[in-house]
Parts: structure tokens; sequence; C-alpha cells
């Protein structure tokens, strides 16, 4: 299971807009020198346009000391006061309304102008742009020239009405399609989880929203070793999403692995949480299914895979898994959650939750 990161850039037009507001030449060529020892230095030589569009994140969320350092250069005596307010305890309030507007290190540059930032100074204050990570949607064994991704585009309406974008995938939608594809950069990792080495051990997998993508990957690596002839154990998914019409990515291929004659997914069970009056979640398909989650991972010593956000769902889903043991184990409820560990330590039971 892999992971790629894509180096997004802001929008072009964008940049050269700032520029001419902010007053400097987005033609001029930069000769920089890393005199900070910069884990990812900077380029070399690089002209402030491609600086500001390929490298620095002058679209992207200030910190607060970005807020600070604002203060200390203001020199319009009201900037300077309604910074430092902003900053103190009792401004708290007002700091949070203006976050809420989602401001960025542009947006912040152009609200206070007396805290204008020699080009020095926003090299050393803006972030570089960081690689957005997603998982791979698809099986090098089974698209060899291509590599898939499972992306939503996000896009938010500020409370003031201001439409929002979020980098990656403007950047990514604003791609040419057919003729000379766009050249983008990007770098590939391992995951933080455990694959075994054979792909005839049971996996059961958890995927909630585009974290079904792996699966995807994984189902298609299984597919390509059962046409080869190779054994391959039974795989069970659980799908997690607000809407099936909408949300159910990949379906009709799933179901195509389910029940059109392949075999690959031996159960494939849905919770759609939005589409019934009462709220169905995945832990609640778990649950109907205690049987199988400990026959793939107690009995036959199988993998737990479980991607998508962070929050309530990833302890639910292993307050289910251990049920199972308890309910067709005969264990405990102590001793199943030893087991759920050891499976933990064991590489066996992987979480990616963001």
């Amino acid at each position: 299971m892999f992971v790629t990161g894509i180096y997004p850039h802001n929008n072009h037009e964008e940049v050269l807009n700032w520029c001419a507001d902010y007053g400097i030449d987005h033609q001029s060529v930069l000769k920089l020198s890393d005199l900070q020892d910069r884990k990812e230095p900077l380029p070399p030589v690089v002209t402030i346009g491609q600086l500001f569009t390929e490298v620095l994140d002058i679209f992207g969320k200030p910190p607060r000391r970005f807020y600070e350092t604002l203060q200390m250069a203001a020199k319009e005596e009201s900037e300077r006061a309604e910074l430092e307010y902003m900053l103190s305890k009792e401004g708290k309030d007002k700091l949070k309304e203006l976050q809420k507007e989602t401001p960025t290190f542009a947006d912040l540059l152009k609200l206070y102008p007396s805290s204008y930032l020699s080009l020095d100074y926003l090299i050393d204050h803006i972030p570089l742009i960081k690689p957005r990570l997603y998982s791979i949607a698809s099986s090098h064994e089974m698209h060899k020239d291509s590599v898939h991704l499972c992306i939503v585009k996000d896009d938010w309406i500020t409370p003031s009405g201001k439409h929002r974008h979020g980098l990656c995938t403007r950047y990514l939608a604003g791609l040419s399609h057919g003729g000379t594809p766009d050249l983008v950069s990007g770098k590939m990792n391992a995951a933080g989880i455990t694959i075994p080495d054979t792909h005839s051990l049971p996996c059961v997998m958890v995927g909630l929203g585009t974290g079904i993508a792996p699966f995807r990957a994984m189902v298609e690596d299984r597919e390509v070793a059962r046409i080869r002839g190779e054994t391959v154990g039974p795989m069970a998914l659980f799908f997690g999403a607000r809407h099936k019409r909408t949300d159910f990515t990949y379906g009709d291929e799933f179901t195509e692995y389910h029940s059109g004659g392949k075999g690959i997914l031996s159960l494939l069970s849905c919770a759609f949480s939005r589409d019934q009056k009462h709220k169905i979640y995945v832990q609640d398909r778990i649950s109907e299914y205690p049987e199988v989650i400990y026959d793939y991972l107690g009995k036959k010593n199988g993998y737990f895979y479980l991607c998508g956000p962070a929050g309530n769902v990833p302890p639910s889903v292993r307050k289910a898994v251990v049920n199972a043991f308890v309910k067709c184990g005969g264990h405990s409820e102590e001793e199943a959650d030893k087991i759920v560990t050891q499976m933990q330590i064991e590489g066996r039971y992987n979480v990616e939750a963001w």
C-alpha cells in the first residue's frame, strides 16, 4: 500500500495580482542562499513569480506567530493596537471571528498594510508549500502505467460569503485533460501499515469516504493474484458514507468484485448514514457480522485495516471488533481487548486516520 505526495502550485494569475498589489515585480530574478540549513532548501535561482507560485504558501493559513510578526511590524498605531488586542486574552473572540474567514498570509498583509514586510522577511516567515498526501487507489500490477487517486474537491463558503478553495484540489482540477499532459511534482512513500506477505490470509477492510482508496488497490492486487492462479484468502469490505448515490466511490467495481462472479470480495457491507431516518454507521454493520470478524481475524490470523477520518469512528470500530471476539470466541471483554492490542503490536490491526 503506497501514498503519493502531490506538490501543488498556487494559482498563477492570483500570484501575479498579489505581486502587483504588493508592489513587487514578479519577473525579478532572485539568487537565494540557504543560511538556515532548511530541511527542504529554497531553489538557488528563481523569479519572484515562481517563488510565490511554486514554492511559498502565500495563500496558506497563517499561524499565530505571523499575527505577532505583523503586530511588531505595524507602523500605524490603529493597526498595531487591533493586532495586539486580538492576540490578547480579551480579544481572543475577535481573533476567532477573523479566522472563521480562513484568511491567508496574503489577506493579512492586505488587511494590515502598514505591517509591510520586505521580501527577505516574507521568505523567512511564509512556509513552503507542503505536499498533500493521498493513498493510491490502484494496483500497480493492474495499472502499470498510471496511478489512480480518490480526491474530494475541497472548497467552502466563509461566513461573509467568500468562496475559498483547497490548494491541491484546485490545482489538480486546473490541469490539462487530453493532449500533452501537465507535469506534476510528487513523491511516493510506503504507507505506515503492514501488508501480509501472502494473498492467502483474510483481510477485513473498513473504509470511510475517500478512505476507500487503498482498499481498491488491495482488491485489485488480489484480483491479479487470482488470475495468476495464486491462492487468495477471503476479503470483507465495510464502507461508510452519507449517501449511496453520491458517495459510493468505485461502488460498481466493488459490487462486481463481490457478486459479479469474481469472488474476490466475500463480504461487502455498506452504511449510508443519511439514506434512512435512523442513522446507520460502519461500526453497526461490523456488529452484524461477528462470526465473519472472528473467523477472519481470530481463527485465521487475518489482517484488519481502517482508513478514514479520525474522531469517534476508530474507537467505535475497535469496540465492535472486540465484541465479535467476545460473542464468538468465548473471551471476556478484557481478554478480547488484549487480543486486539496484540494484533496491533504484530501489525495485524492497522488504522490510518486523519
